[in-house]
């Protein structure tokens, strides 16, 4: 949970330069952080699909993760974030 406090933190601070982006960005950062994980892909997407945006792509993805029954597309939006922003490695999709 602190992991998650901690990288919802760090995505605020980026994002800390007002617009709609920000709140649309902090809209879905709200309902993942209040379990509502389908709600926060779906704020999430177009900012990803739209404006490749590498965070969004990873929120996306993170969200989908939560969600037993959207492996594959958490894989795809984790995928593009990586592809996007690949010197983040928080991106980088992990194999277990």
């Amino acid at each position: 949970m602190k992991l998650v406090l901690s990288i919802w933190a760090a995505v605020t601070a980026l994002y800390s330069q007002g617009g709609q982006g920000r709140g649309e960005f902090a809209a879905g950062q709200d309902y993942y952080m209040a379990a509502g994980f389908r709600k926060a892909a779906a704020r999430f997407q177009p900012m990803c699909n739209i404006n490749n945006d590498a965070d969004a792509c990873y929120w996306v993805g993170r969200s989908y993760e939560r969600l037993a029954d959207s492996n594959a597309k958490a894989h795809e939006y984790l995928a593009k974030a990586a592809r996007l922003a690949p010197d983040r490695t928080r991106y980088r999709v992990k194999r277990r």
